[in-house]
């Protein structure tokens, strides 16, 4: 099971710091004119989500490249999104992406409607949050959104393998502050849970143990999940591993990568699928007795060099 996380973790290196060593190309000052424009662009300058404005704002404008967020909206499912729009004036293809993000004080889950944008192309495209962990943190107002940014040269092939080829133009947090700034007040309870562990400012807690959320929906859960409260109140962004645990005393595969960035919060969901359990005898809750859990930390700067490791914890869970 280390040799899987580990292969995450090269995996989780390659996507945050793109490894790439390689100087890019510094774009020419007179920009050629935009060849097309793909996608709709947004009617005006702020986009309006139910209550919320988000005022247009230029937030990434370097080697040729703007990134520019228009406003805020809710598609059909009554997710959050945030529009976007991007201009590519830099010698090459680019492919764009986000990986990590947070609204307010927790951390959530992004998704991005488009990745590529050819030389001299425009084209509008939108970074989704789940609706699912919006709800669970019960987050109404957006009042502060980062989005953790990348953007490297394209070749035609994403390459999570590029390694020392890849050519990382841009890569770093971006915060955006919505019409709620102002008036909104954190309501995160930095004392919530069984606490387990402390190290470099990150507070580890447990909180419970239940169907995934993810699984709600469904009458037989595929998981189940063991929650935990996390809290960085370091000025470092960082990644929270489960390194190893055991349940009853029976190893067992936790599937928990965290990234958390510094000064954020979120409650971690680390599932177990319910057949690796029932073939320990685990069929309930109730067979669960003794969970064993080992945390690793890691900078997201350098996800491959671990900065704390802990020795087992036990938790009692009846």
């Amino acid at each position: 099971m280390k040799k899987l996380f580990l292969s995450l973790l090269f995996i989780l290196s390659l996507t945050i710091i793109g490894c790439g060593q390689e100087t890019p190309e510094t774009a020419s000052t007179e920009l050629p004119a935009v060849s097309t424009v793909i996608g709709e662009p947004s009617d005006d300058n702020i986009t309006v989500a139910g209550n919320l404005t988000l005022a247009e704002t230029l937030f990434i404008n370097q080697n040729g490249i703007e990134i520019t967020a228009t406003g805020l909206s809710y598609n059909k499912k009554g997710e959050l999104e945030l529009n976007c729009s991007a201009v590519n004036h830099y010698s090459q293809d680019i492919f764009m992406d986000s990986y990590n993000a947070s609204i307010n004080e927790y951390m959530v889950y992004p998704q991005i409607s488009e990745n590529i944008v050819k030389v001299n192309e425009k084209i509008n495209f939108v970074i989704t949050f789940s609706k699912i962990l919006m709800d669970y943190y019960h987050i109404k107002d957006a009042a502060e959104i980062t989005v953790l940014f990348s953007i490297e040269e394209y070749d035609g092939t994403y390459q999570y393998s590029a390694g020392a080829d890849a050519v990382m133009l841009f890569n770093d947090k971006v915060t955006l502050l919505t019409s709620a700034a102002d008036t909104y007040v954190p309501a995160y309870d930095h004392n919530q849970g069984e606490f387990l562990y402390e190290q470099g400012g990150l507070r580890i807690a447990y909180k419970d143990v239940s169907s995934s959320i993810y699984n709600l929906s469904l009458d037989n859960p595929l998981t189940w999940a063991f929650y935990f409260y996390l809290d960085n109140t370091s000025s470092d962004d960082l990644i929270l591993m489960v390194s190893h645990a055991a349940i009853n005393g029976n190893d067992v595969s936790f599937s928990l990568i965290s990234p958390i960035f510094s000064g954020k919060a979120e409650i971690a969901n680390a599932g177990v699928s319910i057949d690796e359990l029932a073939a320990l005898g685990i069929n309930n809750i109730e067979d669960m007795e003794v969970l064993e859990v080992s945390f690793t930390i890691f900078s997201l700067a350098d996800p491959l060099t671990p900065l704390y490791e802990s020795d087992p914890i036990i938790v009692n869970l009846q």
